[in-house]
C-alpha cells in the first residue's frame, strides 16, 4: 500500500502522471520506490484506488480520475468524503466503490449505508463517527475473518509505544531482579565468611583431654 505515490502512466512523458491518495498494487515486491512506471512493473496498474474528497476542486478531480483510471485498468475506484456526503456524486453517501468489468464502471454492493467490501482487498471499508467530531466521518477498514478493524496509523504507533514502554519496564523489573539476587548472593557470601572464621576458631581452643 502507498499513499500519494506519483504513478507515471506513459514512458517518455513525465507530464502523464497521477498520484492516487491511496493505492494497492498486488504481486510486486514492497521495496521502497520515488515513484511507481508502470511499464517498468511490467505493466502493472493498481489494483485498487482510493481517492479522499473534501472540496469542490477534489470533487472534479476525483471525477476526472475516474475516466483515467478506467484506461489505465485500475479494477477498484473508491471515493471517500469525510465532512460532506455531496462530493464526487455520492448522493447521500460518503463512500462508493466501484469495480471495472470490461472496461466500465460497476459499483459495488453495499453491505451496509456506509460500508462496501472490496474484492481486491478482501476487506470491508466503512465510514463511522469517530466520538464527537461533528460532519467529520472516519473510513476504516474492517477484517471480516478476524471481525475487527484493522488498526489506523495513529493507533499502530501508539501500540508500538506502549509495547516499547512494555518492554523497557519489564527490563527494569528483571535488572531488579537480578540486582536482588546479587544482593542476597553477596549476603550469604559474607553470613558464610562469618561461619567460617568462628568455626575455625572454635577448632583452635578446644580443650584438650590431658592424653
Amino acid at each position: 500500500m502507498a499513499t500519494d505515490l506519483l504513478v507515471y502512466y506513459r514512458e517518455g512523458d513525465k507530464r502523464a502522471r497521477v498520484a492516487p491518495d491511496v493505492m494497492v498494487v498486488l504481486g510486486v515486491d514492497g521495496s521502497h520506490r520515488r515513484n511507481y512506471r508502470i511499464w517498468a512493473e511490467g505493466g502493472r496498474a493498481p489494483d485498487f484506488v482510493l481517492e479522499v474528497v473534501s472540496d469542490s476542486k477534489q470533487e472534479r478531480e476525483a471525477m476526472e480520475k475516474r475516466t483515467l483510471y478506467a484506461e489505465l485498468g485500475v479494477r477498484e475506484y473508491f471515493r471517500y468524503a469525510p465532512l460532506s456526503s455531496r462530493m464526487a456524486g455520492m448522493s447521500r453517501h460518503r463512500l462508493v466503490g466501484e469495480v471495472l468489468r470490461e472496461g466500465c464502471w460497476e459499483a459495488l454492493p453495499r453491505l451496509g449505508d456506509e460500508r462496501i467490501r472490496s474484492e481486491v482487498l478482501s476487506l470491508d471499508l466503512r465510514v463511522k463517527k469517530r466520538g464527537s467530531g461533528g460532519d467529520f466521518r472516519e473510513l476504516r477498514f474492517f477484517d471480516p475473518i478476524a471481525g475487527e478493524d484493522l488498526r489506523s496509523y495513529e493507533e499502530s504507533m501508539r501500540a508500538r509505544k506502549e509495547a516499547e514502554l512494555a518492554r523497557r519496564e519489564e527490563e527494569r523489573a528483571l535488572e531488579k531482579e537480578r540486582q536482588g539476587r546479587i544482593r542476597t548472593e553477596r549476603e550469604l557470601a559474607k553470613v558464610r565468611a562469618r561461619l567460617a572464621k568462628r568455626l575455625g576458631a572454635g577448632a583452635c581452643s578446644a580443650p584438650s583431654d590431658g592424653t
